[in-house]
């Protein structure tokens, strides 16, 4: 509980199993809901707030569910500390290989604090102590808190920050090194290399943390390909629109530990690596396209034009080759 992240003791325990190593390793993000109470929409600078401090509002969806969708909370709007505004990834900022721009959240955790010798108390939920929290946040979390009390169904008993870090979907994204690679929990298998360790990953995603980018780029090429998408498809329970949840079933195909000697691992690294690259290249070009054309971008607008542009690709190719090789054994 708290520690640091001991990898090389979970690959050791999967390794005694059937599963990919990676299946222990795979975590899921925060439970960042109700998405009313946290996500937030940062207005222009003000001039008349004080330093390091902005101003907010909440990030409203035509997704939210009742009771939620229905509370048009005053008190959510305001200033508040910068430092516990967080940028947060979910399932809708991630394509193939690339990331759209990450969503805000308030959250009762100092960005500064985010780090390997991160100063939390070790006794309380997420090791984050409510009183001990800035002043504008520690009023904000109240009324969140309140709100959230007051709403929330009646079999349910958890408190706010027990809802937030069930299952330590925060807690454990804390204090680890910079490089992560983050999948979809359902739909097609889609995933990007992240290499900021201050971004926190919301539920909506698993991820994992990875010794280098070539191990992180490996993992991507994997799970973006067609050939794991044909593999895993059977193990996904089936919605009305096709296979759904994706969580964990993939880590039950023959995914090794990244190992650079393996020369398939390399290339697939190699390749991971190229296509993250000109992946940004051709979202960057579809932005600056539909931006002319007064049209925003969508998560479902990147990820199907960098898919398209993978399957006609020379590095799109090669790693389906690579992929099927891997899957193989």
């Amino acid at each position: 509980e708290g520690g640091p992240y001991t990898k090389e003791l979970v690959v050791l325990a999967a390794s005694r199993e059937q599963d990919s190593p990676y299946s222990k390793i795979a975590k899921q993000g925060a439970t960042i809901v109700p998405r009313l109470l946290f996500f937030v929409d940062l207005a222009e600078a003000t001039a008349s707030l004080a330093k390091d401090v902005v101003r907010v509002s909440p990030m409203r969806s035509s997704r939210e569910n009742e009771p939620w969708k229905g509370l048009n909370p005053s008190e959510l709007s305001g200033s508040i500390e910068d430092t516990h505004v967080h940028r947060v990834h979910l399932g809708s900022t991630v394509a193939p290989f690339a990331l759209l721009e990450a969503r805000h959240a308030v959250l009762p955790l100092r960005r500064v604090d985010m780090t390997t010798s991160w100063p939390g108390n070790e006794r309380a939920v997420a090791r984050i102590d409510p009183t001990q929290l800035d002043y504008r946040m520690g009023s904000r979390w109240r009324d969140m808190s309140s709100i959230w009390d007051n709403h929330k169904s009646f079999s349910n008993k958890l408190t706010l920050i027990d809802r937030l870090d069930y299952h330590r979907g925060l807690s454990s994204q804390l204090g680890y090194c910079p490089i992560r690679l983050i999948y979809t929990t359902s739909g097609r298998p889609t995933a990007a290399v992240l290499e900021e360790s201050d971004i926190i990953i919301d539920c909506r995603l698993f991820w994992l943390p990875c010794d280098t980018l070539n191990e992180a780029y490996y993992l991507a090429a994997i799970i973006n390909s067609d050939s794991l998408y044909k593999s895993v498809m059977p193990m996904m329970p089936q919605g009305q629109y096709g296979a759904r949840d994706l969580h964990k079933h993939l880590w039950k195909l023959p995914i090794e530990m990244y190992n650079s000697d393996d020369p398939i691992h390399r290339a697939l690294a190699k390749a991971g690596s190229i296509a993250a690259d000109q992946a940004a290249e051709v979202l960057a070009e579809e932005k600056r396209v539909r931006a002319a054309a007064g049209k925003e971008m969508t998560v479902g607008v990147a990820r199907k034009t960098i898919r398209a542009w993978l399957d006609d690709s020379e590095v799109g190719r090669a790693i389906e080759t690579h992929v099927e090789a891997l899957l193989s054994g």
